[in-house]
């Protein structure tokens, strides 16, 4: 059995020192005791994923004038790259640890599951194109009853805004009412069950391309667009081929990559694939840090230790700039991860899991191997803000072999003190609620 060797700690500890203030003083320092380094942009604003949130902040920054980077882990999908055949769409999965860089990533809970999508235009690749205002009745201004509800704006104040959004995705309505698609069998069946219940029927407003601008609607006609769209390719108006929620291979769909994320790279963003965040950090006078890794794309289809990708880190100018979505992945956790940020102090952040027999699984080989050969030290931290934890929080930052002690010593910036537990890796060094 080989040493663990000071690459192979620098590498297990990445994945594992991505939350809380703490990384600021220790995983920099850590890196760099290690014989690391790490790679530093600067722009005056980060949009971490590239769904319907990050895409309209990053056109619009970019729109105002800003210096615009986005994230996303992903990879685009121009027309013709989704997967039909059963093998194809066995692959088109999301988990860069087993050699899949596909578009689905199924999210599992107690008691719920989430279907996402990792690529270029996040969860518009894979959503039904329906574009329904909310009914100004749902805005419900019950706050002071038990259990109500208090809508900070009224359906009024957003209906300008649904109209901006409307014209940026081009949203038509179906053409019911010319051939071919008054054959459509799945919506005369519907529209007839709503009559024969006295319900209101309509035709919802959808992203979808059914006619070029003053022409009649004709299926697989090319889109005259305005912009070359971000993937320099030909789309074409919908060919009723129903595939809207495996992915259109015609371009039919206004997807974000053919709307707000094409506007945003005419406007200067600079668009990022492949590049999974793990983590980020306010800085000392405002902004943020993010530190992300690369999936390459020559490493699709092999299984790859992605513990060990370099640590790249881009600057935020600040701290209301960051948008998007930002999860923190341990790939090899076989038990999901909660991430849960203190009120209005974004990036101080927790990890939770679910119980201490967790940690087991979740270390990396490498210390897993030393700790059978000697003791380990687990530091068991806090908000890194001073804030008191609740009863039910088992938190984790890192494990260290007990000779990294020049690392472990800077890890006790931590404004609650750490837990310093002696031991074999078992339940036993978890100190109990």
């Amino acid at each position: 059995m080989r040493p663990c060797s000071a690459l192979d700690v620098r590498s297990s500890l990445e994945p594992l020192l991505q939350v809380g203030s703490e990384r600021d003083t220790f995983s920099q320092t850590a890196a760099a005791h290690l014989g690391g380094t790490l790679q530093y942009e600067h722009f005056e604003a980060v949009v971490v994923g590239s769904g319907f949130g990050g895409s309209v902040s990053a056109y619009r920054l970019a729109e105002g004038g800003r210096s615009v980077c986005l994230l996303e882990r992903g990879k685009p999908f121009p027309p013709g790259s989704f997967p039909r055949s059963p093998h194809g769409l066995s692959k088109n999965f999301w988990d860069p640890s087993e050699g899949l860089h596909g578009m689905f990533n199924i999210w599992s809970f107690r008691g719920i599951d989430a279907l996402v999508s990792s690529g270029l235009g996040g969860g518009s690749l894979i959503y039904a194109n329906v574009m329904i205002r909310k009914d100004e009745r749902w805005f419900v201004q019950d706050g002071g009853a038990p259990g109500g509800e208090h809508w900070p704006v009224t359906r009024a104040e957003l209906d300008a805004h649904y109209d901006r959004v409307e014209r940026m995705l081009d949203v038509q309505k179906y053409p019911l009412h010319r051939q071919p698609y008054s054959e459509t069998r799945k919506t005369l069946a519907l529209k007839e069950a709503a009559e024969r219940r006295g319900y209101d029927w309509f035709l919802p407003n959808l992203a979808v391309t059914f006619a070029n601008d003053g022409e009649a609607p004709v299926p697989g006609e090319p889109i005259k667009e305005e912009h070359p769209n971000l993937h320099g390719r030909t789309r074409y108006t919908c060919r009723l081929v129903g595939e809207c929620n495996v992915g259109c291979n015609y371009g039919s769909k206004n997807t974000l990559d053919y709307t707000y994320l094409t506007h945003a790279q005419r406007f200067g963003a600079d668009l990022r694939t492949r590049c999974e965040v793990r983590a980020f950090r306010p800085r000392e006078g405002g902004g943020f840090e993010i530190d992300y890794v690369r999936h390459d794309e020559t490493a699709e289809g092999h299984k790859t230790e992605t513990r060990g990708l370099p640590v790249q880190t881009v600057d935020g100018g600040s701290s209301d700039r960051v948008r998007g979505d930002a999860r923190l992945d341990l790939p090899a956790a076989r038990e999901p991860a909660r991430l849960r940020r203190p009120p209005g102090r974004a990036g101080h952040a927790l990890l939770r899991q679910r119980r201490p027999a967790d940690v087991r699984r979740q270390l990396p080989r490498p210390l897993a191997r030393a700790a059978q050969r000697r003791p380990l030290r687990l530091l068991l931290v806090g908000t890194g803000d001073g804030r008191r934890l609740p009863r039910d929080a088992p938190l984790l930052a890192c494990a260290l072999p007990v000779s990294c002690a020049t690392a472990r010593s800077r890890a006790h910036s931590c404004s609650r003190r750490s837990t310093v537990a002696r031991g074999r890796l078992d339940d036993s060094t978890l100190p109990r609620r």
